[in-house]
Order: structure tokens, then C-alpha cells, then sequence
């Protein structure tokens, strides 16, 4: 690709048009807008990316070893919860190889502040992997039911990102949209899928009830991480680092061991043969 450099201050906020990011990135750098920015990522916060890389990874081949000791049916929880830690797995890396992520203008402080798009692209693949699990265990009609709630989740995910790369007050109506996308998820969780997961039986109700609260209070977490972070840049782009790798671990790496671990799918002696694909009434 053609370089496309314009005449460009290096204390301004304003992104030249139609720039090449490889050359304007480096020439960044030249002139220490970057490296002399205080909202900048420091060593610290990819030591941060690189452990959530590691717990990605352990759990990765933790659940893939589970699976030695599930039939065929049990085993589809199995392969969904590996592709949320994989998917998470290859974000974490990204970013922690520096990748993955853009500097854009801080219009709360000067310079420039690094926001990591790729946490938005795994979490477009993972939340709704996360809900077809829930819908899986449940034994829940998936078109009827669990679309709707996942096509919620979606436009939470993007709503965010259009957020966060909103440089004026827009971003606090794309952060409305994504708290009602988060809400349309919850009442579906707590909804239909839920009736479906009471229907099955006692046992994978409370499973089920016990997983949504887990992954309820890392749910409504993220905002509150969104607002401090890319919304208000209140804390430093580390400490966003850290606090999204603690819930990223909670929901992907904890949730993901809870529910294969769980009764309905462990702790039988036959769990291998546990109906998990039976579509039920709801």
C-alpha cells in the first residue's frame, strides 16, 4: 500500500484522512507521541495480556483432556467451551505480541491513548458461544429462543466498540445502546432458556441458575470497566488490562470449568450419554 503521509502535528488529536496506520504508527513513535503519552501501555500491562494468555491456554488443554471422560452428546459442551478459551487464547496473544489494537486520539487528555480493538472481535465470537452453551445445556429450542438472545449479545459487543472509537459525547449513546443490548441478554438468560433448564430437570435448572449468576456479575462488570476506561479514561490503559483479563478469566476460564464439571454433565456415571441435544418445548 501506498504511504499516504500528510503535513500532521504530532500534538494534535486529528487523524490525517485516508493515512496508511503502518506509517503513521512508526511516525509516532519518530516523534515520542506515543512513548511520551502517560495513557500509553507500559511493560506492566502486557505482562497483564500475557497472563491472561496463559490462563486461556491452560484451560484450553484442561477442557480438551475433559472430554476423555465424556460420550459423544456431552462432548458438544465440550467442544463449544474450547473454542470460547481458543478464541480468547488467540485474542490474548495478539495483544500481547502488540497487535490488535490502534492508538486513537484521547479527547480527555492529551495525546494519545491505545485501544485494543481485538478484545471486541473475541468477544463477538465468544459471548455467543457462551449463550449456545447455556441454550445446549438447558436442552432449549435454539431458532425460537436462543437467536434472539444471542443477536442481544451482538449488538451489546458492537455497540462498544462503536463506543469506544467514538472521539465525542456519541459515545455515551452507542454506551446506552450496548446497556440495552446487555439487558435484552439478561432477560433472555432469565427467561425462556431458563423455563427450558427447569423443564429438563431440578438438577440442570440449578446448574444452569448457578452458571447465569456467575457470569451475570462479570457481565455487568464491564461497563463499569467501559465507562473508567474507554469511556471516561479514568484509569490508565494497564489497569483496563488487568481489570478485563480478571472477568475475561471468570467468564471463559471459571464459567467453562463449572459447567463441565457440573452434575449433568460429570458427575453422572453415564454422563456420556446425557440427552444434550433433545430440543424440548420451550
Amino acid at each position: 500500500m501506498a504511504s499516504v503521509l500528510m503535513a500532521f502535528d504530532p500534538a494534535s488529536t486529528n487523524f490525517p484522512a485516508f493515512l496508511d496506520y503502518n506509517n503513521f504508527t512508526e511516525y509516532l513513535l519518530r516523534y515520542n507521541v506515543l512513548l511520551s503519552n502517560p495513557d500509553n501501555i507500559t511493560q506492566l500491562g502486557y505482562d497483564f495480556f500475557w497472563l491472561g494468555f496463559g490462563f486461556q491456554v491452560l484451560a484450553t488443554f484442561v477442557f480438551l483432556y475433559l472430554t476423555l471422560f465424556h460420550g459423544k452428546a456431552a462432548r458438544k459442551l465440550h467442544v463449544l467451551q474450547l473454542g470460547v478459551v481458543g478464541t480468547a487464547a488467540v485474542a490474548y496473544y495478539a495483544m500481547a505480541r502488540g497487535q490488535g489494537g490502534v492508538p486513537l486520539p484521547n479527547d480527555v487528555l492529551s495525546g494519545f491513548r491505545y485501544f485494543y480493538w481485538a478484545r471486541y472481535a473475541e468477544w463477538a465470537v465468544t459471548v455467543p458461544l457462551t449463550i449456545y452453551s447455556l441454550a445446549v445445556l438447558a436442552d432449549v429450542r435454539i431458532i425460537e429462543t436462543t437467536l434472539a438472545t444471542i443477536v442481544a449479545s451482538v449488538i451489546m459487543v458492537v455497540c462498544g466498540l462503536n463506543g469506544a472509537l467514538s472521539q465525542s459525547s456519541s459515545r455515551w449513546g452507542w454506551f446506552g445502546l450496548g446497556v440495552w443490548g446487555l439487558f435484552l441478554t439478561l432477560v433472555g438468560l432469565f427467561g425462556n432458556i431458563r423455563k427450558a433448564a427447569y423443564a429438563k430437570s431440578e438438577s440442570v435448572g440449578f446448574t444452569y441458575t448457578y452458571l447465569v449468576f456467575l457470569i451475570l456479575g462479570s457481565w455487568i462488570a464491564y461497563p463499569v470497566i467501559w465507562v473508567i476506561g474507554e469511556g471516561t479514561r479514568a484509569v490508565t490503559v494497564d489497569v483496563e488490562i488487568l481489570l478485563y483479563a480478571i472477568f475475561d478469566v471468570i467468564t471463559k476460564v471459571v464459567f467453562g470449568f463449572a459447567l463441565l464439571m457440573s452434575e449433568p454433565v460429570h458427575g453422572f456415571p453415564n454422563a456420556g450419554d446425557l440427552d444434550l441435544v433433545k430440543t424440548s418445548k420451550l
